[in-house]
């Protein structure tokens, strides 16, 4: 066998990003009732801007995780392939960020859009988890030099 055996990862909404946007949002709360609440006199309109900002920012964040993407990401030895409510092969997958126990992954897929994925290891087991980045760096390794070759102008 030349690289990783086969896998399938589900990929859920991501805690980390729930736990630093809802501490961001609180922050931002605290700060806004300081600010309205504090002992110097502040006009209507500045503190009626600062809950107006403040709940368009926690709007944001929400929207963002709620929609961010949930399926299954298998790899079969040689491609990925993504499934959600749909089936699609992916192209390429590269690795933007890799935190150890966090990894930031762009999917290529065919006929449809780049999408982005925040893999946690979360409760998967340490096994599943090493082999998971494991076939992420094989894959990108696959990928990567056809890539460069063809940059340069060269023919593999």
């Amino acid at each position: 066998m030349n690289g990783p055996p086969s896998l399938s990862f589900n990929v859920g909404r991501s805690r980390w990003q729930a736990a630093t946007g809802s501490l961001l949002v609180g922050l931002g709360a605290m700060t806004t009732l300081g600010v309205v609440l504090s002992s110097q006199h502040f006009s209507i309109l500045a503190a009626a801007s600062s809950v107006l900002t403040l709940a368009c920012s926690g709007g944001v964040f929400y929207r963002a995780w709620r929609d961010a993407p949930v399926g299954t990401l298998y790899w079969d030895g040689t491609h990925w392939h993504w499934a959600d409510s749909m089936d699609y092969s992916v192209q390429s997958v590269g690795v933007a960020m890799d935190l150890q126990r966090r990894v930031l992954v762009r999917l290529e897929r065919v006929s449809a859009r780049p999408m982005w994925l925040r893999l946690e290891q979360g409760a998967a087991l340490p096994s599943a988890w090493i082999a998971l980045r494991r076939a992420l760096v094989y894959a990108a390794r696959q990928t990567r030099p056809s890539d460069a070759l063809a940059q340069d102008g060269v023919a593999p």
